[in-house]
């Protein structure tokens, strides 16, 4: 029996939104590291169901939730038709090799959750933020690790990036490093800020 599309919605929340998830990349010290406030201008970029962009525009003046996948954008939709979020505007898109749709210097800060492993030209997309970020624009960073040992969860091992590899990409391309975890369970984080 196949199961109807609002109960693979719920599914899909169920996976992403749930707590061990949530408690494990530490949400709310990771978008504290942004230095959100009522002025920011954040991109949740690959954003999913949303629950980052939700819970950060608590506290800025703007977020634009970045998605492409239909039933992601449906379930970030509901959430607004209820309230939430009322300063998110969805973007969908599929931002894999173009320009961004921003102004230079335009954003505060960005959000990529286990995002950065699937993106094929790094290069450009890390360049993109840069160019979209003003002075002192923040980037965080979540992504799986790559270990054997944690394989349970998310893509393949080869297809992940080590943190060290996750550095240099973007401190090769102008950015510096702010903060770095690795005791995040299945995850690390970095923060990295961008030098013009």
């Amino acid at each position: 029996m196949e199961i109807s599309y609002e109960e693979k919605k719920k599914k899909r929340i169920e996976k992403y939104e749930c707590k061990d998830r949530l408690n494990e990349m530490e949400i709310d010290k990771s978008l504290k590291l942004l230095k959100p406030n009522s002025k920011s201008v954040i991109a949740d970029i690959g954003s999913g169901t949303g629950v980052f962009a939700f819970e950060i525009s608590k506290t800025v003046d703007k977020v634009f939730s970045i998605e492409r996948q239909e039933m992601m954008i449906d379930i970030q939709r509901d959430k607004i038709s209820k309230g939430e979020g009322q300063n998110i505007e969805i973007l969908e898109e599929d931002i894999e090799g173009k320009s961004f749709c921003f102004k230079d210097n335009f954003l505060t800060g960005v959000i990529l959750i286990t995002l950065v492993h699937e993106i094929e030209d790094k290069d450009k997309f890390i360049n993109e933020i840069y160019r979209s970020l003003k002075k002192e624009g923040r980037v965080l960073v979540i992504d799986f690790k790559k270990d054997e040992e944690k394989l349970d969860m998310g893509p393949p091992l080869e297809e992940r990036i080590n943190d060290e590899e996750m550095e240099r990409l973007f401190t090769d391309r102008g950015f510096k490093t702010i903060e770095y975890s690795k005791n995040m369970g299945y995850y690390y984080r970095y923060v990295f800020e961008v030098i013009k």
